[in-house]
């Protein structure tokens, strides 16, 4: 059974909000409108069950998903680090 629509939709606003919360050390700045955000999307996702559009907004969802993975979780990233140049 495939992960629902809404469920990606909530895990990516959740990444979003920790790394954030994270990042600035407390309440971001932003963290009002990443849960608004994230709650309006999972609530249209969550309308689109049984429909034709079911999984192009799952893939949307994936996509966001995947993107709030590689920005917030930095082991994903391939970071480079800087070495002293002989010479």
């Amino acid at each position: 059974m495939a992960a629902k629509p809404d469920s990606i939709v909530l895990l990516a606003g959740g990444i979003s909000f920790a790394g954030n919360f994270a990042g600035q050390k407390g309440f971001p700045d932003n963290g009002y409108a990443i849960i608004g955000a994230t709650v309006a999307l999972a609530f249209i996702a969550s309308l689109t069950n049984g429909t034709p559009i079911h999984p192009a907004v799952r893939a949307l969802a994936g996509l966001m998903l995947l993107a709030s993975v590689y920005r917030y979780i930095p082991g994903f990233t391939k970071q480079k680090k800087e070495g002293k140049k002989n010479g």
